[in-house]
């Protein structure tokens, strides 16, 4: 088994919501967390982690407005060379999941986990693609501008959108993404194979 999902890292959630954000019950986003890789947000009942002290994730409750998920990039990474051959990375991931989202009676109710696992992606630069899949994370993204990443990912089903950036050193990723029952933000730091 290539990821853990830990029974000790879910949270249920019974949060009340008031006015029209009731309605929503749960958003999330990219959001640009600190240097220290905190986001600026008050969340309670949180799950979150930052990777290589380059991508940060949290997903929570804010209270009076419903569940929260957001994911981002620390700024100020260093600099490194373009990409200049096809390669494999292989790194870790997480993603902290929001499940089974209900709004019954102005109450949105979810249980939120913490998934980790290590996954492995190809950089094709003949298609400008980098993707990868294991049994929780798929990644399909496209190589922009010689070093950024766009695109897609899926966790447990759920799509989400990806923003990244690849290059001789590394490969990095923020993602979010929701669906009606779901909502999530994750992200991966990977290192080219040997």
């Amino acid at each position: 088994m290539r990821f853990a999902r830990w029974p000790v890292l879910t949270t249920v959630f019974i949060a009340s919501s008031c006015g029209p954000a009731a309605q929503k019950g749960a958003s999330g986003g990219f959001e640009t967390p600190a240097p220290n890789g905190q986001f600026p947000v008050a969340l309670v009942e949180t799950q979150s982690t930052v990777l290589d002290d380059t991508v940060s994730l949290i997903a929570g409750r804010e209270e009076g407005v419903g569940l929260r998920a957001f994911a981002g990039i620390i700024p100020d990474q260093p600099i490194q060379s373009d990409l200049t051959g096809n390669a494999t990375f292989t790194g870790p991931y997480a993603v902290a999941f929001i499940e089974d989202i209900t709004i019954t009676d102005n109450f949105v109710r979810g249980r939120n986990s913490l998934l980790r696992g290590t996954i492995t992606l190809d950089a094709d630069l003949s298609t400008f693609s980098f993707s990868g899949t294991d049994q929780v994370l798929t990644v399909d993204a496209q190589i922009k501008d010689d070093n950024v990443l766009e695109g897609h990912v899926t966790v447990l089903g759920v799509a989400g959108t990806l923003l990244g950036e690849i290059g001789e050193d590394r490969a990095f990723g923020a993602f979010h993404g929701a669906d009606e029952t779901h909502l999530m933000s994750g992200g991966f730091v990977s290192y080219p194979a040997p």
